[in-house]
């Protein structure tokens, strides 16, 4: 599942600034505030009139970055050319990728190895691979080319099967899955239901996630644990976010780091 689209042609409004919005099947995006994070599906165009805008281009199309902290994903051998700062390149399927500003992120898909030079780089590697991460603040993401970022006032928000999820803390990331909603609380809790599993949180800055009826129990603020298929993952580090994807456990031993990773 990719936390940041909206499947079966589902429309996320988004009034707020740092907002990401996702149309999937042939929905058209409309930014109308800055820090928009934007992706297309299909052959869609996703006009980018703000800055902080990401744009994702899929199957072929071409991607123009007209603004800065511009996220670019190309897909299917797609290239990216990235010439601000805060740039989010993807190449999917063997292409490589080159950050040559700060704030750079990267994923490649397929076993891909992305090198990262800058801080608050992200990085992503799918099938096995290993991903080091040696600066803060970095976001790693492991799923078959699917993005994810922080938006507005570093509010990521997630619809599911239709689900809307509405933030009403600063710095909160919700994600519903299978119709689940989740309330958060507390400021920059990051919560995401899977299969009817509730997770209940109780401090700051806590991500916690349960996949087949697994609880993680988070003892460290900002912190991002995920287990998948029963794996768990123990962070020992603030800001840290561990996923444990189809029994691969990747350590963060940096503060301040998130990992994504979606089966």
């Amino acid at each position: 599942m990719g936390s940041l689209h909206a499947s079966r042609g589902q429309k996320i409004a988004k009034n707020k600034e740092f907002v990401h919005e996702t149309a999937f099947r042939g929905q058209k995006i409309r930014n109308k505030e800055k820090f928009v994070h934007e992706t297309a599906s299909r052959g869609q165009n996703s006009g980018n009139k703000e800055k902080f805008v990401h744009e994702t281009a899929y199957r072929g199309q071409k991607i123009r970055n007209k603004e800065k902290f511009v996220h670019e994903t190309a897909s299917r051998g797609q290239n990216s050319g990235n010439k601000e700062k805060f740039v989010h390149e993807t190449a999917y399927r063997g292409q490589k990728i080159r950050n040559k500003e700060k704030f750079v992120h990267e994923t490649a898909s397929r076993g891909q190895n992305s090198g990262n030079k800058e801080k608050f780089v992200h990085e992503t590697a799918y099938r096995g691979q290993k991903i080091r991460n040696k600066e803060k603040f970095v976001h790693e993401t492991a799923s078959r080319g699917q993005n994810s970022g922080n938006k507005e006032k570093f509010v990521h928000e997630t619809a599911y099967r239709g689900q809307k999820i509405r933030n009403k803390e600063k710095f909160v990331h919700e994600t519903a899955s299978r119709g689940q909603r989740i309330g958060n609380k507390e400021k920059f809790v990051h919560e995401t239901a899977s299969r009817g599993q509730k997770i209940a949180k109780n401090k700051e800055f806590v991500h916690e996630t349960a996949s087949r009826g697994q609880k993680i129990g988070n003892k460290e603020k900002f912190v991002h644990e995920i287990a998948s298929r029963g794996q768990n993952s123990g962070n020992k580090e603030e800001f840290v976010r561990e996923i444990a994807s189809r029994s691969q456990n990747s350590k963060n031993y940096e503060k301040t780091v998130l990992k994504y990773g979606f089966m």
